[in-house]
């Protein structure tokens, strides 16, 4: 798993698997590792890879990341299409 420093502007790119889904029937979401889960805007660049900035000033906590990708979230069907452990975040690299 990747380490960044924490409070450091980060730009995520995932390749992800949408199986038939239409990207704006998907919700991305950002998983701390307090638990805290976190809707985040996204956009998508050719072969289904997702990106999104997540700014240093966003960054609450040091520890695990990890992004999951669901599929008519609060809706009926509701579905986890992808998850990840993403990366990690330290107050500084060793």
């Amino acid at each position: 798993m990747q380490r960044f420093r924490l409070n450091s502007d980060l730009y995520v790119r995932w390749k992800v698997s949408v199986n038939n889904y239409s990207y704006e029937d998907l919700s991305l979401f950002l998983i701390d590792s307090r638990m805290n889960r976190t809707k985040i805007s996204y956009s998508v660049e050719e072969d289904d890879i997702i990106c999104f900035l997540f700014r240093g000033e966003e960054q609450k906590y040091s520890g695990e990341y990890s992004l999951s990708l669901i599929a008519n979230y609060k809706k009926p069907n509701q579905q986890v299409i992808d998850a990840i452990s993403a990366f990690k975040l330290v107050p500084f690299l060793d």
